[in-house]
């Protein structure tokens, strides 16, 4: 056996059992500028950010260093059912044209996980084994499973319900679930709301195409004092103060408001989408486009685009 050979099934070896780190780059390509901090993944911790590098990796599973610490999983899964998706920590922090350098060799980015790591999901072995040799890569591990459950959910029995995340908006989960005595509540985009038993959720973490699975929570209203604390509405209710602080007032006395009301605007919201039943928005919906084909028209799958046209486009009914 030759020398080259040795050295690619050592390489092999390393990347398939999530053990290399550190091994010299003999180059690396470069592109375009494409910035893409902050598009992080679900599962992540909050962590110290770019701005002072560390060489950890903040998973809600574990805070850990892959080169000197024990690899966090969550209810012990060491199994990495998420072929061809792969945790790639750099030497921080992350340059402007990483996501470039890796599109140029085939792979994409999924997400980020600080500090300086990237999900980075690989179409072939090959760019694995080419990307592992890039100098400012720290270390490179197959996803494990144990990194996409939450760790809370181990102390959770009985039947519950679940945010079930996909890797891709247009992969099929509902089979596989079901197939575990799961029933799918809603569905829309890569999100599945799922009523299962507890003791169920480290086997979801095992379906090929599952990202990330948590507690789900129904949303609710947290934003009622938003547009006070940033100045836009009169902190005391009543007639609009004149001293020019604030832009609007809510009479509780009459019911009306006052000030900048935004009458006879038209405007535009770029989000998540909408949902067109809300009550909030009764004659106020306009025309609404989706650029999501899958997804349909005045329908908000996370929720986010209709708390935005809420604060500007709401009736005031929830104040």
């Amino acid at each position: 056996m030759s020398r080259s050979t040795i050295i690619s099934v050592v390489l092999a070896l390393l990347v398939l059992t999530g053990t290399l780190a550190g091994i010299p780059a003999l180059g690396i390509p470069s592109a375009g500028m494409k910035d893409i901090v902050g598009m992080d993944w679900p599962g992540v911790l909050v962590g110290p950010g770019e701005v002072t590098p560390s060489p950890q990796l903040w998973l809600r599973v574990g805070v850990f260093d892959p080169l000197t610490d024990r690899v966090p999983l969550g209810f012990g899964l060491d199994t990495p059912s998420s072929k061809g998706v792969y945790l790639v920590q750099f030497l921080g922090p992350l340059s402007s044209d990483t996501g470039s350098r890796l599109e140029a060799v085939g792979a994409s980015v999924m997400g980020y996980v600080p500090d300086s790591g990237l999900v980075v999901g690989f179409d072939r072995p090959s760019t694995v084994l080419a990307v592992a040799l890039w100098r400012d890569v720290r270390w490179l591990s197959p996803w494990l499973d144990g990194w996409k459950v939450d760790p809370s959910l181990a102390r959770t029995q009985g039947q519950i319900d679940l945010g079930v995340i996909a890797w891709d908006g247009s992969r099929e989960l509902g089979r596989d679930i079901r197939a575990l005595g799961g029933r799918v509540l809603t569905h829309q985009l890569d999100l599945y709301v799922v009523r299962i038993e507890a003791r169920s959720a480290p086997t979801l973490a095992r379906i090929p195409g599952v990202s990330w699975v948590e507690p789900w929570a129904t949303p609710t209203f947290l934003m009622d004092n938003a547009a006070r604390s940033v100045g836009a509405r009169q902190r005391t209710d009543g007639g609009l103060n004149p001293d020019a602080t604030t832009v609007w007032a809510y009479d509780n006395a009459t019911d009306t408001f006052s000030g900048i009301t935004g009458k006879s605007v038209t405007v535009d919201i770029t989000d998540t989408g909408v949902d067109g039943t809300h009550d909030a928005f009764d004659g106020r919906n306009g025309r609404y486009t989706s650029l999501i084909p899958t997804q349909p028209l005045w329908s908000d799958p996370m929720g986010h685009g209709t708390h935005v046209a809420g604060i500007v486009l709401g009736d005031g009914s929830y104040r």
